[in-house]
């Protein structure tokens, strides 16, 4: 019997997000929306896969990973859309 090759496929998730912050001072609790926006084969075994937030545009939170505000100030890994 031959064996079946399934991959997974990366779907988005509602989370909530206890770090949003819609200014510099307050944080609010929120559901976001994280979505894989790239996927790529890197190597015939490695599948790159980049993510964002739904209100990642709109975050003022500078140590959230998907917060547009923490790549406005010289950080290397954002690239405008």
């Amino acid at each position: 019997m031959a064996k079946a090759n399934l991959k997974q496929i990366p779907t988005a998730i509602a989370v909530p997000c206890f770090d949003y912050k819609s200014d510099e001072f307050r944080r609010e609790k929120r559901t976001v929306i994280i979505a894989p926006i790239i996927i790529e084969n890197a190597d015939v075994d490695t599948v790159k896969i980049g993510w964002a937030c739904s209100r990642g545009p709109y975050c003022q939170d500078i140590e959230c990973r998907y917060s547009k505000a923490s790549k406005r100030d010289n950080q290397f890994d954002y690239v405008e859309p």
